[in-house]
């Protein structure tokens, strides 16, 4: 019996092939805004992830107050932190200098607005999960002497030298030239990406580049047996002291635990997801509307082949599937076509964006039920009147 309800349904989808392919589109469309989304979002959570990882989840920075009455780092505070901290931790300041309109520039050629200056020390890389690729890091020599010298990301080496560092190769930051002596190897897109940098020494920076008003950040990465919430408790002592703050005033400081910004993230991923089910969900019950109203239509154009099913011995059981079953098929088909295109329509965006590809397998069952449940709810009406539709009632229309 099975078997002829399945065919007999199929056979009815084929003669109805406009109606049943607007409908399988519009199934199709809700799919694909879900399953493209999520797809993306996977991928851009996994490479935010991956980046947090690379640079160290237990770390923190360490900055200045906001507001108009805001107080940035200075370098002096930098420099008594270091030597006050007394906690077993990396500790990497930078500074961001303010290239103006001019940018970097090399043989003639200028570097995209995207590109950020820094001043810091050789221990910036391998803080934020960097790597050199060609030449090597600062000598510790040059960081304390300020020597012109510099490090550049992977696209920023790209763009001005073509990817092939020549010998001696110079790029000129607001009139100052500084040699080229390492390239950082290429991370992608994503949190703390080095990419888009160039770095100088903090001494060169200063002597060269900066007003000594530029508010300077401290990065910490605790390497000892003490918990991170013990290390940042020892980092607000300190600089409470270094900042010479009384009892009784606040701290005009903030410190920003990178945990915590991989949690912010999650909790954004997680709202995406919700708002991508959403719009999907919508879409479907769309959908459904226009399935129940083109079934509720072949029921009335079809009451001869019912009548003909139920003279011939088809139970109302058999007629109530024989529906149902078409509803079933418009809708396994709409969500297996939404699935393909919100796949292509998410690994287009991974490419763009250069994010891992990730299907989201979970996801993709989820919107395949939801989208068979919609049709099955919306098939259940036009199906119940077929199967109670009388045979002779049926049959006047022959």
């Amino acid at each position: 019996m099975w078997r002829e309800i399945f065919f007999q349904a199929l056979n009815s989808i084929k003669g109805n092939r406009l109606r049943t392919a607007i409908t399988i589109t519009i199934i199709a469309i809700g799919i694909t805004s879900l399953v493209g989304t999520l797809t993306a979002a996977r991928g851009l959570e996994n490479s935010l992830g991956e980046g947090f990882g690379k640079m160290g989840a237990g770390s923190f920075f360490i900055r200045g107050g906001t507001g108009d009455g805001g107080r940035g780092i200075s370098y002096r505070e930098v420099t008594s932190f270091r030597s006050h901290y007394p906690v077993d931790a990396l500790i990497s300041p930078y500074v961001k200098v303010d290239t103006g309109l001019d940018g970097v520039s090399a043989n003639g050629k200028r570097s995209t607005p995207e590109v950020e200056v820094v001043g810091a020390d050789g221990s910036f890389v391998g803080f934020n999960g960097g790597t050199i690729s060609l030449g090597r890091n600062f000598s510790p020599a040059e960081e304390r002497g300020g020597a012109m010298v510099a490090l550049l990301g992977g696209n920023v080496a790209n763009a001005l030298f073509g990817g092939v560092l020549p010998q001696g190769a110079e790029v000129n930051v607001r009139g100052g030239r500084f040699m080229v002596v390492g390239v950082l190897a290429e991370m992608g897109t994503g949190a703390g990406s080095l990419d888009n940098m160039v770095i100088l020494p903090i001494e060169s920076a200063r002597q060269e580049l900066l007003s000594g008003r530029e508010p300077f950040v401290i990065g910490v990465l605790p390497r000892g047996a003490m918990d991170l919430d013990g290390a940042v408790d020892e980092a607000v002592a300190v600089m409470r002291r270094v900042r010479r703050l009384s009892a009784g005033e606040e701290d005009d400081f903030r410190i920003r635990r990178r945990d915590s910004a991989l949690s912010q993230m999650e909790s954004m991923m997680g709202m995406v997801t919700l708002a991508a089910f959403m719009i999907g969900f919508i879409t479907l019950l769309g959908a459904s509307v226009g399935l129940m109203n083109i079934m509720l239509v072949s029921v009335r154009e079809r009451s001869p082949e019912i009548g003909v099913l139920k003279a011939i011995g088809a139970t109302d059981h058999a007629v109530r599937w024989l529906f149902l079953t078409e509803a079933l098929l418009i809708g396994l088909a709409g969500g297996l076509l939404g699935v393909v295109f919100g796949l292509v329509a998410g690994g287009v965006v991974s490419m763009v964006l250069e994010i891992p590809f990730v299907v989201p397998w979970g996801w993709i069952g989820v919107s395949l039920a939801v989208s068979m449940a919609v049709c099955l709810i919306s098939g259940s009406l036009p199906a119940g009147r077929a199967a109670a539709l009388p045979p002779v009632e049926a049959l006047k229309g022959e």
